[in-house]
């Protein structure tokens, strides 16, 4: 499953990005961190995610004699180095791998003696699922064993049709059912009359309401009574985690002759609005075909027009959205919180979850919900947190507040975020603590390198060796370990830090 999920991801980003002539174009660096985040996990059903990310405590990862383990933000050990890897943290306990993968509790206790294939934490059913000899169990933060079932690695082929066990049904509002055969769906009144048949390769529950039949590219909807609402026509339609569907169409393109032996082609979409474009040196005539996706209700409405290439799903409320190489953000109510008409873009802030960062000729700005772009021109940016963002302009880094303003000076060579009071900034080669109105605390020359402050601490490097480094600028820990790494992915992916 996990790999199944990773493979699907990278398959994503690699054919959003596909050049015309075969080659394969780098995705852009804040929508690909974005991309990551918002695909990798379940997150459509764990709307709670990002507070549950920002309340976890900051961990450290060491290694001696070639195995890791972890420092809390104290550096207190809490995970001795007796693995090989330590993978995730899920409340509280880690997920670690010594040839197969199991959990782990602080002090380093095995929770289980089941060991896994592939081990992760579901965010929906908040449990740990492993994969061992074709079955899944899902396993609760204490090692146990709640309930195993089938562990699928392929997805079943949407084109075959589905076979459901003898006697299988989905009961009806109205009180009747449906039976579900192979290739046939049998509606039965609440007295058991045979209402009427369909034929289709599957029909599927919706996650909100109703139902989905799905025939050769086509696909019918149904409301809780099994009345029929609206058909669509697509090569395939797949039910995201909050219960709207997306959709992918064929699009075919024209070519036309232009200047320089270039090719200008275009492609119409079903709503008759210019679905893609590219150029194509040296080419006369060519015909192309490309696909394009995008999202229907649980009514069977498609609310937001088949011609994107990538649609992320929906996770509070919004997903991300490509279109070429512009990017912005769709809603479950069909508009868009953030156009598409970006040619970066980038997670919302984990501590300001209403503004993010856009990029657009060249430049970075930030957007908030509601009212747009209200700073930009800057070089590189971070996300807000706690008021303030680092953001770089020609003379270097500085902060600038919700309000655009700037409030400390651009002069710096590194900016870390205010996580409290004090930042990490380093100044003519030397690392720097400043308060948040860019006052100097303590200047750091035996520092080489540093992260940011959060819990408490940050990692510094100190003639070659890592230790840790309090808010008032003394040693929490001594510099004695080879590597000391930031050890909480999706947040730094959610954060850009």
């Amino acid at each position: 499953m996990q790999f199944c999920r990773f493979a699907l991801l990278f398959s994503l980003v690699i054919n959003i990005f596909l050049l015309p002539l075969g080659e394969v174009a780098a995705a852009p660096p804040m929508a690909e961190a974005a991309v990551e985040y918002y695909d990798s996990f379940d997150n459509a059903a764990a709307p709670d995610w990002d507070a549950y990310l920002a309340a976890q405590p900051r961990y450290y990862r060491f290694k001696e004699k070639g195995r890791s383990g972890l420092l809390d933000a104290k550096g207190n050990v809490v995970l001795p180095p007796v693995y090989k890897e330590v993978t995730g943290v899920y409340a509280g306990v880690f997920i670690v791998k010594n040839g197969d993968y199991g959990l782990a509790a602080p002090g380093g206790k095995a929770l289980t003696d089941l060991h896994f294939d592939e081990l992760y934490y579901d965010l929906a059913e908040k449990a740990f699922v492993g994969e061992r000899g074709g079955k899944a169990f899902l396993v609760d933060k204490k090692g146990r064993v709640l309930s195993a079932f089938s562990a699928e690695e392929e997805e079943a082929d949407p084109r075959e049709k589905q076979k459901y066990p003898k006697g299988a049904y989905y009961p009806l509002a109205n009180g009747g059912r449906v039976l579900l055969e192979k290739g046939k769906f049998t509606v039965l009144s609440a007295a058991g009359k045979k209402v009427k048949t369909y034929k289709g390769l599957s029909l599927e529950k919706g996650r909100q309401k109703g139902f989905m039949l799905s025939q050769k590219e086509k696909f019918l909807f149904f409301d809780d009574a099994m009345q029929k609402l609206n058909e669509v026509e697509a090569l395939s339609c797949q039910q995201l985690p909050n219960g709207v569907y997306e959709i992918e169409r064929k699009v075919s393109g024209l070519s036309i002759p232009g200047l320089a032996k270039t090719v200008l082609s275009f492609g119409l979409d079903h709503m008759g609005g210019l679905a893609d474009r590219w150029f194509n040196p040296g080419k006369k005539h060519n015909k192309r075909t490309v696909y394009k996706r995008g999202y229907v209700s649980p009514e069977g409405k498609e609310y937001v027009p088949t011609k994107f290439d990538y649609l992320g799903s929906f996770y509070n409320g919004r997903a991300l959205v490509a279109d070429g190489s512009k990017f912005g953000y769709a809603n479950e109510r069909g508009g868009f919180d953030v156009p598409v008409a970006f040619s970066d873009i980038s997670c919302f802030s984990l501590y300001e979850p209403d503004t993010l960062l856009v990029k657009s000729a060249g430049a970075v700005a930030y957007y908030q919900l509601g009212r747009g772009v209200f700073v930009g021109g800057f070089k590189e940016g971070r996300s807000f947190v706690n008021g303030l963002a680092a953001a770089k302009a020609t003379e270097g880094w500085g902060y600038i507040d919700k309000s655009g303003t700037c409030r400390v000076p651009f002069r710096y060579e590194k900016a870390t975020p205010f996580y409290g009071a004090a930042a990490l900034v380093r100044y003519r080669g030397r690392y720097q603590l400043i308060d948040r109105q860019g006052r100097l605390l303590k200047d750091l020359p035996a520092v080489e390198e540093a992260t940011s402050l959060r819990g408490g601490s940050a990692a510094v490097k100190i003639g070659g060796k890592w230790g840790l480094l309090q808010e008032d600028g003394s040693l929490l820990l001594p510099a004695v370990y080879n590597k000391l790494d930031l050890f909480c992915e999706p947040q730094s992916a959610r954060g850009l830090w």
